[in-house]
């Protein structure tokens, strides 16, 4: 068994994509006193930010009147976490600035603010189709390799494991990746 080291780049866009695929889907309800409907995501940007992560998430928001669309952009700060059980990359200490066109729309944002903050928290990102990736294109790099006239290697990656996270111009995974190496030599003529 041989273990080496790996690192795979995943691009803020794509992260954002599965971001805003997972919070298209979940509204949040506003229902104070003189305010009530659903606040939908719209889009989502990620950039880096020395050790945190930069989020923009666009909103819109279907209130009843007098506020009957409000639009605003969610500006946080989060760092990202890597949970080993799950395999995911989730989002962690959030905090966030709202920039809304109308002032009660900011009011009903900052009533919710711990639940706006709970649910971002609990936003996650798969890790395991790109290890699984990763692992197939090792596999397919390193099988039936020559390595010089006469000796051949080949390879089998079995397992991934995620090692931790590095933000960069993309978010940087470095794995372990573990399996088996043979090398043998053409019988002499």
């Amino acid at each position: 068994m041989i273990t080496i080291e790996v690192r795979a780049s995943v691009p803020y866009a794509e992260i954002a994509a599965q971001a805003l695929a997972a919070l298209e889907s979940r509204p949040v309800a506003v229902d104070t006193r003189f305010v009530r409907g659903q606040v939908h995501v719209r889009d989502v940007h990620i950039h880096p930010s020395g050790a945190r992560l930069a989020v923009a998430v666009t909103v819109r928001a279907d209130l009843n009147w007098p506020l009957p669309r409000v639009h605003g952009v969610l500006k946080l700060s989060t760092t990202p976490v890597f949970d080993d059980e799950s395999q995911t990359l989730r989002l962690s200490d959030v905090s966030f600035t709202a920039d809304v066109d109308h002032v009660l729309a900011r009011a009903a944002i900052a009533h919710k603010r711990q639940e706006i903050i709970d649910t971002l928290n609990g936003v996650s990102v798969e890790v395991e189709p790109l290890l699984r990736d990763l692992r197939d294109r090792l596999n397919a790099g390193l099988s039936d390799h020559r390595l010089a006239p006469g000796v051949a290697m080949r390879s089998h990656v079995e397992t991934m494991r995620v090692n931790d996270i590095l933000i960069s111009e993309a978010l940087v995974v470095v794995a372990s990746a573990s399996g088996q190496v043979h090398v043998s030599t053409d019988p002499p003529t």
